[in-house]
């Protein structure tokens, strides 16, 4: 699945640090479809 694709808000949930998802997700590519605001 394509998460480009879904029509929808994205929010990421996590334990980590805000900090270590950016990093994660920077590193999948997929950062600019969630952005700051939306990793808990």
């Amino acid at each position: 699945m394509n998460l480009k694709k879904l029509d929808m808000e994205k929010f990421i949930f996590t334990n980590g640090s805000a900090e270590h998802a950016k990093n994660i997700l920077t590193h999948l590519g997929v950062y600019d479809l969630f952005g700051r605001d939306k990793v808990f």
